[in-house]
């Protein structure tokens, strides 16, 4: 009989929903108690005269059959032994006579119909089983409850006569306490987000003969089969340690926590390339960035740590940077390549006007004959020379055709370049006379800002043009 109890208990928190427990289960517990006493223990009066289908009455009334038992019956006459008793507790006047012990709660409606249910005071035991002896008339009603269930409703008298429930005279509880385990010991866990990763909690301790049944919140809730997180953010879950039919009276938390990776670091460059000089070292941490409260680990191209990713002989290496936060959790990886490279020597230039010659030799068509050595070009679909210092050839102008009034002028310089701290160095002037005095550049009508070696600009078509350029003219450097 023990072991069946044991076992209806056990599918009751295993496989099946409590209402299912409680209308099948302990029906069948209540019918093994009925066969495991004789007639002569309990000295059982023939009750095939009460009307109605059992599941019906289950549904209906208690959550277990009682057993008609005749005479006023003390709890040592039942079968089963029980530690504790309320001892008979008469029931007059629409009142109880008595006290019941701290914990329980007896409720009577009609003066026939019983509800009950215990809360340990102490939360420190639960209930290991109850009979409920409710007389009335000549005979009582015992209701047996196994470990686990703490309350029910619709308790009642046996009929008297056909039909008529007696009036309840005296109620007896007969029980045993069990001490509830205590909460058990539990812990979370906390990771950086991966892909496949599943965080489960993990039980420490739980009292022997007990199991760990998790729940959503710390009271009430909703049971938890697979305590898990799988993204990122934070759950907590909650363990009750469950033995037989007793609970802790507490539950334990255990948080899970999958924390979110920190952003790659920002590269202002991810290539750097400088020409070598002796004492120069490039330093990739001067090209990352990160927010406030990550900071950086640097990696080689073999995954080693490296504490100083610099670089200060011919050659390129690159860098990786990885981003960590508080919480130990690792970016994707950043490359930085730094590169020194073996320059030629230093060039150096010299500021110098240059102007567009009429032809292949300085000095024609000048602007005048006198002191300022500046000269023009008669247009014609023609290259001609580009002359820095009067007599420097620096390069050459091609005027190409007109084309819907505009003519193409194409700059090509060789050992110059344009002087991009000049601002505007293009300057051109278009005629339709010969031009004469001095020319002022910054007058002329089409200005243009250009750099490196080649331009090509469109100016509208005429006669003559000034070209003035303001140039770098490659010159020995001094040492």
């Amino acid at each position: 009989m023990i072991t069946l109890i044991f076992y209806l208990q056990h599918m009751k928190k295993t496989f099946y929903p409590a209402n299912v427990f409680k209308g099948f289960g302990v029906f069948a517990l209540a019918f093994a108690l009925f066969f495991a006493c004789t007639q002569e223990e309990l000295n059982l009066i023939d009750s095939s005269s009460s009307s109605g289908d059992q599941f019906i009455a289950l549904s209906a009334g208690p959550l277990v059959d009682p057993v008609l038992v005749s005479g006023n019956p003390f709890c040592a006459d039942l079968s089963i032994s029980y530690e504790l008793t309320s001892g008979k507790i008469n029931y007059e006047g629409g009142a109880f006579q008595g006290t019941f012990p701290a914990g329980f709660t007896i409720t009577v409606t009609d003066k026939k119909f019983v509800s009950w249910s215990y809360t340990d005071p102490t939360g420190k035991y639960c209930l290991d089983g109850i009979s409920i002896i409710v007389k009335g008339g000549p005979n009582a009603n015992v209701y047996t409850y196994g470990p686990g269930i703490d309350g029910d409703s619709g308790l009642r008298s046996p009929d008297v006569g056909v039909g008529n429930i007696a009036d309840l005279s005296n109620l007896s509880l007969c029980y045993n306490l069990a001490k509830a385990p205590v909460a058990p010991e539990v812990e979370g866990a906390e990771e950086c987000y991966d892909e496949d990763l599943v965080l489960r909690p993990t039980v420490v301790s739980v009292e022997e003969g007990a199991h760990v049944v998790w729940y959503d919140q710390e009271t009430g809730g909703n049971v938890v089969e697979d305590p898990i997180l799988d993204e990122i953010g934070s759950k907590t879950f909650w363990a009750e340690a469950v033995r037989g039919g007793c609970v802790s009276a507490t539950r334990s938390p255990a948080t899970l926590t999958i924390w979110p990776l920190p952003a790659a670091p920002i590269a202002s460059q991810d290539e750097v390339e400088e020409c070598f000089e002796e004492g120069l070292v490039l330093d990739a941490r001067h090209y990352v960035s990160v927010p406030e409260g990550v900071h950086i680990v640097w990696f080689d191209k073999d995954g080693h740590e490296v504490a100083h990713p610099t670089l200060s002989e011919i050659g390129s290496v690159t860098y990786y940077a990885q981003a960590v936060d508080e919480n130990a959790c690792e970016s994707e990886l950043t490359p930085i390549t730094l590169t020194l490279l073996d320059c030629p020597d230093e060039e150096c230039y010299n500021g110098e006007t240059a102007w567009a010659a009429n032809g292949n030799a300085p000095g024609s068509l000048r602007y005048t004959n006198r002191g300022n050595w500046a000269t023009y070009v008669a247009y014609a679909m023609k290259t001609v020379n580009v002359y820095a210092g009067q007599n420097i050839l620096v390069g050459t102008a091609t005027f190409g055709a007109v084309v819907d009034g505009m003519v193409k002028i194409t700059i090509e310089l060789d050992g110059a370049k344009f002087d991009e701290d000049a601002g505007e160095n293009l300057k051109i002037q278009d005629y339709a006379k010969a031009p004469s005095g001095n020319p002022s550049p910054g007058l002329f009508a089409h200005k243009f800002s250009k750099s490196g070696t080649s331009a090509e600009v469109w100016v509208p078509a005429n006669h003559f043009y000034g070209v003035h350029i303001d140039a770098l003219v490659k010159v020995e450097c001094a040492h």
